[in-house]
Formats: C-alpha cells, structure tokens, sequence
C-alpha cells in the first residue's frame, strides 16, 4: 500500500510538470533602443518589408517575406514546447496592418524553405486578435513609423521544434491601404517591416544575418541573405524531462496492480 501512495504522488506531481513547466527564454535578440532612433529618422537599413501590401496606382502591390535563423539548445532528440515568440516590428506612413502572420521554416540547401512551404504557421485579423498582442507607439521621423512590439501566445497552438536544428522564425502583415498618396508618398511604402540591428552584446544568440524574398508575378525570388539579425525572441521549455517520472510512475503502478491481482 505503501509503494502504491508513493507511485501515485508521483504520478500526479509528473503530472503537473508536463503541464505547467515554467518557460524560459530560448533565443533572444535584443532590443528596440539599437534601432528606433535610425529607423524613426528614415534609415531603412534598420528594416526588412515582410507582408503584402496594396500598393498604388503607380506601383501595384508586392509580397515580401523577412525571416532569421536560430538554433535550439540540446540535441535533435530533445523536443522543446514553444510557448512565446515575441517580435519587434513597424510601419510607416500610416500602414494599417490587417492581418499577421507568423511562420517557421525549414531549412534546406543552407537556406529558409520555400515560403509556402512551411513546418508551421498561424494567423490572425488584425481586427480580432486572440493569440496575438500588439503593442503599438509612435516611433517619429518624417515618414510617420509606428512601432509594434508584437507577442504570439503559442502555448496551445502546437508548435514543438527539435533542439540542434537550424529554424526560420517570420512575422509578416499584411497593410489594406487603400490610399494612393499620403502625406506627399506614394503608398506603395506603406509596408510592415521586421526591425533590425541587434546589438551583439545584449543578444542571446546572434548569426550576424537574416533572409528576404519577394513574390514577383506568381514565383518567388531566391531567398537573399542579408546583413543584421532581426529582433524577436523564443520562449520554451523541455517537454521530455518531466514527463520521464510520469512514465516511470504509471510503469510502476501497473506492475504492482499486477502483482496484486
């Protein structure tokens, strides 16, 4: 009877890890004060356009895509629960975001997978968000950015990523603009942007690079690789570990009810 209690507590406290492990932070790339003030001023090196947009009647709408490499820790067979991917993005020129989109790739030949050919994706209506929590503020600069620092709760979306593997994170929206000139610019730069220029001494996890690709007409570009990480984070945790004495727990409860019939 003894044994069995023991079992059983364990069981239920195994039980309780498997669901509640805290996260941590994974990957990190830091932070919004390495890039407002260039970005605000109209630097667009600090910037990659990742999303479609409406253009305008002098330049018709294109579809960009922005993503970053990263790693996981462990080895291939351990399997992490993602819990939190937090991004910091922006707009200009008064770009209404009408849809995000937040995607992981592959990677094959040394490079992101084809943009329709993702491990996993997930979007909302900028309209009615649910997962996803956008926290808006004005950048400044004469091009009128607004930045978004932008969180994606994953913790029942079923994302689980391998540790020792190479991934793409992307963020994309998607700006209904319906304007042909605002401001004195053409709207064809009303666009969402993935923000860049890490600084490497805050960052948790740097690759010095990021990759773009560009629809044009019904095929995509090669992905291109370009210089400064974009800033976003991975939050997580291990979904093995714990679960270990869960498994040991119930082996031992069915040997011993076994025994006792």
């Amino acid at each position: 009877m003894y044994y069995y209690k023991a079992f059983f507590i364990i069981a239920v406290f195994s039980l309780v890890l498997c669901v509640s492990s805290d996260a941590s932070i994974l990957v990190e790339h830091k932070s919004i004060d390495d890039i407002v003030s260039s970005w605000a001023d109209g630097d667009s090196s600090s910037a990659s356009a990742s999303g479609y947009n409406n253009g305008s009647i002098m330049n018709p709408g294109r579809h960009w895509a922005s993503t970053d490499n990263f790693i996981l820790p462990g080895q291939t067979e351990s399997i992490w629960n993602i819990d939190r991917l937090s991004f910091v993005c922006g707009t200009e020129l008064d770009a209404t975001v009408s849809t995000y989109r937040v995607s992981i790739y592959g990677q094959q030949d040394g490079q992101p997978q084809a943009w329709d050919n993702f491990l996993w994706r997930y979007e909302e209506v900028a309209g009615s968000l649910d997962a996803i929590t956008v926290n808006s503020s004005l950048a400044g600069g004469s091009r009128y950015r607004v930045l978004q620092e932008i969180e994606l709760d994953t913790t029942s979306l079923n994302l689980q990523l391998n540790g020792g593997t190479t991934y793409y994170v992307s963020i994309e929206g998607d700006c209904a603009n319906t304007e042909n000139i605002y401001e004195g610019f053409d709207t064809y730069y009303q666009r969402f942007y993935m923000l860049s220029l890490v600084n490497t001494a805050t960052s948790g996890q740097i690759n010095d690079t990021y990759w773009y690709a560009g629809e044009y007409s019904s095929e995509w570009n090669q992905w291109q690789e370009v210089g400064d990480d974009l800033i976003w984070t991975v939050e997580g945790h291990l979904v093995p570990e714990p679960c270990t004495a869960l498994l040991l727990a119930i082996g031992g409860l069915a040997l011993i009810r076994k025994k006792r019939s």
